[in-house]
């Protein structure tokens, strides 16, 4: 969940947390709050995924569905 939250953003000063450590439980309900604050982009394989610019991620994602 950490991974998912985009703490370097503006979006976070904005809402005035960028002092807070919050906890899974929070920062699920912060995700759901404000879309906003979630690290992008999210690219999703089946049950993998991959948060933030992981361009060798993606390309073995790819590689992955070729037959």
């Amino acid at each position: 969940m950490r991974a998912l939250y985009a703490e370097d953003r503006p979006r976070v000063k904005e809402r005035g947390l960028q002092y807070l450590d919050p906890s899974e439980t929070r920062l699920a309900e912060l995700f759901l709050e404000d879309a906003m604050l979630l690290r992008t982009p999210i690219v999703r394989d089946g049950a993998r995924a991959a948060v933030g610019p992981a361009e060798v991620t993606w390309k073995a994602f790819a590689e992955a569905t070729k037959p």
